[in-house]
């Protein structure tokens, strides 16, 4: 330990022998800074980084001269994923020990790599715009950033942390649980990682405690129960006599078995007779106008009447105009579309699309299986409301969703376009947000 004022080496005296100063707070002053590098040298052994990281950061304020405190602050911070402020570190301590200092090492394998100082000038860029994004109520948006946080920098606990908490805003809470739990892996003394832990086991206690108070009161509505000496006694509230509801149930399935055998059995041999009846006839009529009948053949289609003329007696022609659609041909609404469209929006001629229904039953099966993450099928409902009406925009909102959760990035800008080009003006939400991931993908 050298002397403050002259730079002469201590001894145990409270003197310096040189230049005669009191050096007794000075080394009160380097020894609590060298403690507390002890502490935190021993924390970041046991991966504890974020006391680690206090206690070096007390020792730099007592002595900011501590050059090892100052090295092990910035691989601490290095190994949280805040590469940034672990090359700050660094750069400090070479500009205050020129000589024989690791960090000048350090900074040379950092910032000569230039895949590692992309990832932490990417993942800070993408950190920063998801902070944004919370603070403008965009939460998917959020979410989508810190994902990419963490595929460049997987140690970074602050986007863990924060993607948690999105997690739980949206009641995810097991895609919570799995963030925070990679989260105190690396630094298993953080204090808000805790605190989120331990929100979560409350929240979960609350609903099983819910769930048993729920049954406890169904079971005891069902029965009463009362103590005679040592024993403990059940006894039904009222005794119900369901005989009858088996009673009903076996008559409606004697009822559905009959109808059954009537409409698959009975029903079709009762229109063959029917057929054979009527080109009987239809042979007889013919024989009467001595006109030679043509030979019948096997069609699967209702038989057509035959009308007469009053003046010959004679059939009368009846006259169809070509290409009248029949009573179930319906023009598709994706009719005339290019392929690529239609593999974007949906085939009406490979979906199977019942157009009784509105677009908005489809729709709402879309929104419905988005929200449960299945966004295949939500994808599916959202061509077939688009082949009933390609204009609906909540369909076509969720299509575009679907193809960007299936990472199908080319196929959510076209409906993201389709959308912006349609309701160029509007205030809608929808178009607000198909806007900002038309920003984002692009």
């Amino acid at each position: 330990m050298n002397c403050f004022h002259c730079g002469a080496q201590l001894n145990d005296s409270s003197f310096c022998p040189r230049c005669g100063e009191s050096v007794v707070e000075y080394k009160k002053i380097i020894r609590t800074s060298n403690a507390y590098y002890n502490e935190g040298l021993a924390k970041a052994k046991v991966r504890a980084l974020s006391g680690a990281a206090n206690c070096l950061r007390r020792s730099l304020k007592y002595n900011k001269y501590q050059t090892n405190a100052r090295n092990l602050l910035g691989l601490v911070y290095l190994e949280m994923g805040d590469g940034l402020h672990a090359l700050v570190e660094w750069t400090i301590s070479c500009s205050l020990q020129p000589e024989q200092n690791p960090a000048a090492e350090y900074l040379e394998k950092t910032q000569g790599d230039p895949v590692v100082m992309d990832h932490i000038r990417q993942s800070i860029k993408k950190y920063n715009a998801a902070v944004s994004y919370v603070q403008g109520g965009n939460d998917d948006l959020a979410v989508i950033q810190l994902k990419k946080v963490v595929e460049l920098e997987p140690k970074m606990v602050a986007a863990y942390q924060m993607l948690a908490l999105l997690y739980m805003k949206r009641s995810e809470f097991g895609k919570a649980r799995k963030v925070l739990a990679i989260a105190d892996k690396i630094d298993s003394d953080n204090t808000r990682t805790r605190q989120y832990i331990l929100e979560l086991v409350r929240i979960s206690k609350g609903k099983r405690s819910g769930r048993e108070r729920l049954k406890s009161v169904e079971t005891n509505e069902d029965r009463i129960l009362y103590k005679s000496g040592n024993d403990t006694i059940i006894q039904p509230t009222a005794y119900k006599d369901n005989s009858w509801v088996f009673a009903f149930a076996n008559i409606a399935i004697g009822i559905a078995i009959g109808l059954a055998a009537a409409v698959f059995l009975i029903l079709p041999m009762r229109v063959q007779s029917v057929k054979k009846e009527y080109q009987q006839k239809e042979q007889q009529l013919y024989a009467q106008l001595e006109v030679t009948p043509a030979p019948a053949a096997v069609s699967t289609q209702s038989p057509q009447p035959t009308v007469l003329t009053e003046a010959t007696g004679s059939p009368a022609p009846t006259d169809i105009p070509a290409g009248t659609p029949g009573p179930e041909q319906t023009a598709a609404p994706t009719a005339g579309a290019t392929q690529e469209e239609k593999d974007v929006f949906g085939d009406a001629d490979l979906l199977d699309v019942d157009m009784s229904r509105s677009a908005e039953y489809y729709y709402e099966l879309a929104q419905q299986n988005f929200s449960y993450e299945e966004y295949d099928d939500s994808k599916m409902f959202a061509q077939q409301a688009l082949v009933i009406d390609q204009e609906h925009l909540e369909s076509l909102y969720y299509l575009g969703r679907s193809y960007q959760m299936l990472e199908d990035n080319e196929r959510a800008v076209k409906v993201y376009e389709k959308m912006v080009s349609l309701y160029p003006d509007s205030t809608k939400w929808q178009i607000q947000d198909a806007k900002g991931y038309l920003e984002e993908l692009q």
